[in-house]
């Protein structure tokens, strides 16, 4: 599907960042996005210098930013797209522009979609020419057209974890219980022996720390596994003499299973989101092209 989207783009904008993750969900599922965006500064050099990508072209220029010097009637002229969907924050826009806009859209059967991205009510704006009206809260919905229901996007990201230790750790065990649920687990692998600080960082960007000890004769106390509570990170721990002061008075964020499977379930359990997972990026692009950008809804 191609889609030409009018939004701002790599400014201190929540609707910048917001069109950028959606753009690119939109390209990853290989719909054809071309956007126009704000010039910056009241002059005409893109925005962040000469880097935008070949899909982002500067169009127009934010009310409140700089003067209005609109060149809209030739740039939708000049776009080949099913869908005109425009990122609406009324400060952005002149009136004029947008209507033009709509206006000019609709004349050349391009179906047209507006995300509105607050409950402001806009007095004096046309809205006749939009198709559909896209907001992530019902009380922003008062448009007098089709009106649909997406919510906000968010970044999807795996939970990870982190193993390390001096050889100890069974990886083998503990790795394939991870990738069968689709979790990252990695083992520190440093080719120096770094400070505590940074090894407290480490741990700290990441979800929580797995150790998997076997029962040895000969056993101390775990530096490693003080660390890793020091990093205020989840911790999980097998049951061995390794950990056994642990387990008499265990602090808050510390965890212990009986076996690779239950670690399995033990971490699924915690971690798993139906909220990221039905909401991030991807899926609220499938979204918009299901229920907005198709004519049917």
């Amino acid at each position: 599907m191609r889609v030409a989207m009018f939004t701002t783009w790599r400014v201190a904008c929540g609707i910048s960042e917001y069109s950028m993750n959606l753009v690119e969900a939109l390209r990853s599922l290989g719909h054809d996005v071309r956007v126009f965006t704000n010039f910056a500064n009241g002059n005409h050099a893109p925005v962040y210098g000469d880097d935008l990508p070949d899909y982002v072209e500067p169009a127009f220029a934010v009310e409140v930013w700089q003067e209005y010097g609109g060149q809209t009637a030739q740039i939708l002229r000049d776009i080949d797209a099913d869908v005109l969907h425009i990122q609406f924050q009324g400060s952005l826009y002149p009136q004029p522009y947008i209507e033009q806009l709509l206006q000019i859209a609709k004349s050349r059967g391009i179906t047209t979609v507006v995300t509105f991205h607050d409950n402001a009510i806009w007095h004096g704006y046309n809205f006749a020419n939009i198709d559909v009206a896209i907001a992530h809260r019902l009380d922003i919905l008062h448009q007098p057209c089709r009106r649909v229901l997406l919510p906000m996007g968010l970044p999807y990201k795996k939970p990870s974890f982190v193993g390390f230790g001096l050889g100890r750790n069974r990886t083998d065990l503990i790795a394939p219980q991870l990738d069968e649920i689709g979790f990252d687990y990695t083992m520190l692998n440093w080719q120096r022996w770094i400070t505590q600080a940074e090894l407290l960082n480490e741990l700290r960007s990441h979800d929580g720390t797995i150790l998997f000890y076997d029962e040895v004769g000969c056993a101390g106390s775990s530096s490693a596994a003080r660390i890793a509570i020091a990093a205020r990170r989840p911790l999980f721990l097998n049951k061995v003499t390794w950990f056994n002061e642990l387990m008499q008075n265990t602090p808050p964020n510390v965890f212990f299973y009986d076996n690779p499977k239950h670690l399995q379930d033990m971490v699924k359990g915690m971690f798993s989101n139906d909220f990221i997972d039905s909401t991030n990026w991807q899926k609220v692009a499938e979204g918009h092209v299901d229920n907005a950008y198709k004519s049917n809804g």
